[in-house]
């Protein structure tokens, strides 16, 4: 699969160990070394990168691209415990994913609202209330590869939206996100489907496989007042 330079990604089909232990990154600032495991990746310029690893276990490692990572094929060298293990990817300028909550098509989000004279910030764990006009509630999708992609194009429901903000989350390395107003006319629509494109790429739908983007293609969001 296809990644950004500075994207967020993971390797998972290893046969042999490539951590010594399962450790997650205790911050923001992930590390270069974790639970004894190292990531490099070689460009197609020949150019050899550390990259920041946000977790890593026996069988699977989460990593960030290098952002410098010239776009072409690309080999990462994976290294715990003088073990090496190879693996292959192709870096593209553009290639928009979004992480998913679980096997429904859920994605990560959460719904921004205006109350009381400042922004509420709510998890989105069922039905989203879209409230009042004078709220103007906005979903807030999150996800990695859309590396300043415009244009940016939503449609929920079979409507199209506009995309008030898509760039960097600012929080973590890697992590971007898309802020979608959503109409008051989409109130009672229960179970809906919606998009994404960037640069007029389709937006694939990740797992949350440890932070992973395992390719899908839609996004489902239920709407209702």
């Amino acid at each position: 699969m296809p990644v950004t330079p500075g994207s967020v990604t993971a390797f998972a089909q290893f046969e042999s160990t490539p951590a010594t232990g399962t450790e997650s990154a205790p911050n923001s600032n992930w590390p270069v070394t974790l639970a004894r495991a190292t990531v490099a990746v070689i460009d197609s310029a020949g150019i050899s990168r550390p990259a920041q690893i946000s977790y890593a276990s026996p069988r699977q490692v989460n990593y960030r691209v290098p952002p410098e990572t010239a776009t072409g094929l690309a080999t990462v060298r994976f290294t715990a415990a003088g073990i090496t293990v190879m693996s292959a990817l192709k870096a593209v300028p553009v290639y928009p994913g979004l992480f998913k909550l679980n096997m429904e098509n859920a994605a990560a989000e959460q719904v921004a609202r205006f109350r009381g004279g400042q922004v509420v910030y709510e998890p989105v764990t069922g039905p989203i209330m879209v409230g009042p006009a004078s709220e103007q509630a906005t979903l807030i999708l999150y996800g990695t590869g859309f590396n300043s992609a415009t244009p940016v194009t939503a449609t929920i429901g079979g409507i199209a939206l506009p995309v008030a903000y898509d760039g960097p989350q600012g929080a973590f390395p890697g992590l971007d996100q898309v802020n979608i107003p959503l109409p008051s006319n989409l109130a009672g629509a229960d179970r809906v489907d919606s998009s994404v494109t960037a640069a007029q790429k389709a937006v694939q739908l990740g797992e949350h496989y440890h932070g992973a983007i395992m390719a899908s293609n839609s996004v489902r969001a239920r709407v209702k007042l």
